[in-house]
């Protein structure tokens, strides 16, 4: 597991996420077809108001190559 906050762009290793019920049904449809398609490797979850964001990605070591270079630097380095 990796986290990278984007404001900052730093590691962070530790995150409390607050969800609604609707907004972790979302993310769990969003987390399902992500595992089903390896093709894509990443989905955005927004809130109602899109005042805040989550983007959450599958890494698998035959698409690193798909990733730019600050994410595999934090896949790989955790940093």
């Amino acid at each position: 597991m990796r986290i990278l906050d984007q404001d900052t762009d730093r590691a962070v290793s530790n995150v409390c996420l607050y969800l609604t019920p609707d907004e972790a049904e979302r993310l769990r449809g969003r987390l399902e077809r992500l595992l089903l398609n390896a093709d894509e490797h990443h989905t955005h979850l927004e809130d109602g108001d899109l005042k805040h964001e989550i983007t959450v990605t599958i890494y698998r070591d035959d698409n690193l190559h798909t990733y730019d270079q600050r994410s595999r630097k934090l896949i790989l380095e955790d940093a």
